[in-house]
């Protein structure tokens, strides 16, 4: 227990904590564990309890480990000692061997700690629990988390100002506008350039910072700072014109003398990405395949491309593993209104079998699409490496459009032959042989034809986390009068889109969304963001898809085609008709096959 909650302890001193005493306990193994302890300036010094008294304290320290809390709050004089050692602005670390946790999750501290504490100004700041006990965070009552942060941040230090406003406990962000605060505070501590920066490191800081700028506007559509920093954070990794737009919508919801301003020096025009043509598969040759897949849940991408391969190849050629019950029939515990439960016959193979097969030379190709790593590192290289000289592709369908080549060649321990990409950026460069992929609708549910009446006007459903959704939407009811908040079954949620002649889309977690290929699959115009991503085959704007750039454009293109309904249903038909041909899983697949093919040559 005593080298766990030493562990546990070490574990959280944040990274900003250059002066570091260790009270009682092993000091060796907390610089062991500690994290960032390579950093030269972190200093580590061990004392024992009773010479607390005796510590010179001309320069305090930034935190204080306690591995027993409770024997030092029974020694007042020690406890008065260590209270002086620490700075303004320093955290103990303590160690409890008791859970503090009750049944509604809510802190109870020991009476005799919080009177031993409270005439030191003292109180419980982050509950922490382990295994037998807790770990809390204790600060002075004077605390400012944010000022704080905004000192470091003025010694040049971004990466400490990030950590500090990252340790505020949820507790104290309940405000929407003190969350979104912090949270666009944490997102201008990410734009700041780092020195000798890789370009994919600059595009993984970009997603981190965009992660945080959908907290901030979740919270408060409209605030400004988090709009300003993330179209600066799209100037630095090439793609200027989404900056621009995020600046126009925020200008038409809130003008501000420095949106404009910001606008008017901005860098001007829009590079249209050339139409991305995947080379033909020839089909003389259907390989066998093996998909390694995230078998936890229904995984949208992944699992509408293994239906497609099925498809196209055969389910026979079609193998995924580990087994996932939910493509053959099995009704999903989770995520389950999700179009992506299928019934293909097979049956499941353990990890023997698999690797026998691969060493016989039974596949053609492995698809590795287990980005989250549920399948552990020692059964994934055992596969990896059971296949030999058979070629591996990468299948990512995650959010992010971070390149992760060399990391899934680290975590297979192998090289990969190609890397297929679902938020593929359009103004960034990949690694080589990496192909856009990005999700498609199931074959069996496009209809083949779709209703021609249809009494509502605009389609929208889901929530509202991510992306400009609530600045849009709070818009669009508005514009509309009516809400846009109603939460439908699976079978009414297709039928409310095909009652619908307008169906809106816009960005959520990722740029690709499931919305972004079932609003035309059942015959509505697909009204949508323009995407910043690769899309092989994409809808032609103003002929299969209407698309818009910020807020003002969504308004008027909205009130255009929700007055003409001939115009509207010209552009759904269309949309419906190149669905059905370019964007099905089956289509996908044929893709996907199409680049294999092609890098075998």
């Amino acid at each position: 227990m005593a080298d766990t909650l030493t562990t546990e302890l070490a574990a959280h001193v944040p990274i900003w904590v250059r002066r570091l005493l260790v009270v009682g306990g092993t000091p060796e193994r907390v610089t062991e564990v500690l994290p960032h302890s390579q950093d030269p300036q972190r200093a580590v010094r061990s004392c024992l309890t009773e010479a607390l008294g005796h510590l010179d304290v001309e320069s305090p320290y930034d935190a204080v480990i306690v591995q027993d809390l409770e024997a030092l709050c029974s020694d007042s004089a020690n406890l008065a000692a260590m209270a002086t050692a620490l700075s303004a602005d320093g955290y103990v670390i303590a160690g409890l061997m008791t859970s503090v946790h009750g049944a509604d999750g809510a802190a109870t501290i020991p009476d005799g700690i919080q009177a031993a504490l409270a005439p030191l100004g003292l109180g419980v700041y982050q509950v922490h629990p382990v295994d037998d006990g807790s770990v809390l965070v204790l600060v002075r009552a004077t605390y400012n988390p944010v000022e704080h942060a905004h000192a470091r941040f003025g010694e040049g230090r971004a990466d400490d100002c990030f950590a500090i406003l990252d340790q505020i406990p949820e507790t104290y962000l309940r405000n929407p506008e003190v969350a979104a605060t912090i949270y666009a505070d944490m997102q201008y501590c990410l734009a700041v350039p780092r020195r000798g920066e890789e370009p994919n490191d600059k595009v993984r800081r970009f997603f981190e910072a965009q992660v945080l700028f959908y907290r901030a506007v979740s919270r408060v559509p409209t605030w400004r700072d988090a709009y300003h920093t993330q179209a600066e954070l799209w100037q630095s990794i090439g793609d200027p014109d989404m900056g621009r737009r995020l600046l126009r919508s925020i200008e038409h919801a809130a003008p501000s003398p420095e949106t404009a301003q910001a606008l008017a020096s901005w860098p001007g025009g829009r590079s249209d990405p050339r139409p991305i043509v995947p080379p033909e598969w020839s089909g003389a040759v259907r390989p066998r395949v093996l998909m390694i897949v995230t078998p936890g849940r229904p995984h949208y991408g992944m699992d509408v491309l293994y239906d497609g391969l099925c498809t196209v190849l055969g389910h026979d050629h079609v193998i995924e593993f580990p087994w996932k019950p939910t493509l053959h029939g099995r009704a999903a515990t989770s995520q389950a209104n999700y179009p992506c439960l299928f019934n293909r016959p097979g049956e499941p193979m353990g990890t023997d079998t698999i690797a026998g097969q691969l060493r016989d030379g039974l596949f053609d190709v492995v698809l590795f699409s287990d980005l989250e790593h549920e399948v552990d590192t020692a059964t994934a290289r055992s596969l990896a490496n059971a296949a030999h000289a058979i070629s591996v592709f990468a299948v990512d369908v995650q959010d992010d459009p971070i390149d992760h080549w060399h990391d899934i060649e680290a975590f297979l321990d192998r090289p990969l032959a190609g890397y297929f990409k679902r938020e593929m950026l359009a103004c960034r460069e990949y690694h080589a042989h990496t192909y856009p992929l990005p999700f498609a609708y199931p074959d069996g549910l496009v209809p083949d034809t779709t209703p021609d009446v249809r009494a509502q006007v605009v389609f929208w459903a889901g929530h509202r986390r991510f992306g400009l959704r609530r600045l849009y939407l709070e818009h669009v009811e508005r514009l509309l009068g009516q809400p846009l908040d109603r939460d439908y079954a699976p079978g009414d949620y297709v039928r409310a889109i095909e009652n619908a002649r307008i169906g809106l889309n816009i960005f959520g977690f990722g740029y690709d969304t499931v919305r972004y290929w079932e609003i035309p699959a059942h015959g509505a115009m697909l009204l949508s963001e323009r995407l910043p991503i690769r899309v092989p085959y994409d809808f032609e704007d103003g002929h299969s898809a209407m698309f818009f750039d910020d807020l003002k454009d969504l308004e008027d293109k909205l009130a255009y085609y929700g007055a003409h309904r001939e115009a509207s249903a010209a552009i759904a038909a269309a949309g419906h008709a190149h669905l059905r041909r370019f964007h099905t899983g089956s289509a996908r697949a044929r893709q996907l096959l199409g680049w294999i093919e092609a890098a075998a040559e």
